[in-house]
């Protein structure tokens, strides 16, 4: 059990660092943190040359509902590109739609199906699933609390590129190491030389 002042911090930590970059229309009514990036924003690295350096790679059906989006577009018509692409497998697109269930943009908020989609992008590397999966699993909403889960995603997200990660990585570490299967988190190091 926490004592009230690790309890206060922890809250503090967990509310403090959010990561939400969409408009006031997609932001959560529950605050939640989360990466948020797929509202607005290209997952991608943190300084691209260019857009088009950005986006190579992407889905063209999740490129135009990217834009869509950024435009306050058709949301049936984003979703409906979305779902394709992630019936072919697109990862982005899985991530994407996975964030709409687990706030409830433009889709009916179903955590349980959130953190399926999260674990699906997550599971291709895509970093932000990663991160949001991890506060998925720190939390327990969709999933069963595991906090050795939340500490390997985090890890996982900040080993694919998200610096932002490691104050998560880093926070949970600290607070929680006692209690983390080290054994399980220490095969992210392996899983990740094997993608370099």
């Amino acid at each position: 059990m926490l004592d009230p002042v690790r309890k206060a911090a922890m809250k503090k930590a967990i509310h403090g660092e959010s990561r939400m970059r969409a408009t006031k229309k997609a932001t959560p009514a529950d605050g939640r943190r989360t990466s948020g990036r797929q509202t607005i924003e290209v997952p991608g690295p943190r300084n691209p040359k260019s857009l088009s350096d950005l986006m190579k790679g992407r889905d063209q059906r999740y490129k135009t509902a990217l834009k869509l989006m950024q435009r306050g577009g058709d949301v049936a018509k984003a979703h409906a590109l979305l779902a394709a692409a992630a019936d072919d497998g697109d990862a982005f697109s899985i991530y994407a739609l996975g964030t709409w269930r687990l706030h409830g943009f433009f889709l009916k908020k179903n955590l349980r199906e959130a953190a399926r989609l999260l674990r699906l992008a997550a599971d291709a590397d895509v970093a932000y699933a990663c991160f949001d999966l991890a506060i998925c699993y720190e939390q327990g909403e969709g999933v069963k609390k595991n906090l050795s889960h939340a500490a390997k995603y985090y890890l996982r997200a900040f080993l694919l590129g998200d610096e932002e990660s490691a104050a998560s990585v880093e926070r949970i570490f600290c607070w929680y190491g006692s209690e983390l299967n080290l054994r399980a988190i220490s095969k992210e190091f392996v899983r990740a030389t094997r993608l370099s």
